[in-house]
């Protein structure tokens, strides 16, 4: 995270030229909480490692 005068506070994403505003890093945090929370939703439904699809 930086501040300028001219720019504001900024956060600089690793490995990546994109600076975000505070807003957008706050907005960017919540789609990636929002998909990870349904990656692991469909995970818990899917069978585990002594099933084979198909054998449910």
């Amino acid at each position: 995270m930086t501040h300028s005068a001219d720019q504001g506070t900024t956060i600089a994403l690793y490995r990546t030229r994109d600076e975000l505003t505070p807003a957008e890093a706050e907005q960017l945090a919540y789609a990636l909480l929002q998909e990870a929370a349904a990656a692991r939703a469909a995970d818990a439904g899917a069978p585990g490692p002594a099933h084979k699809l198909g054998e449910c």
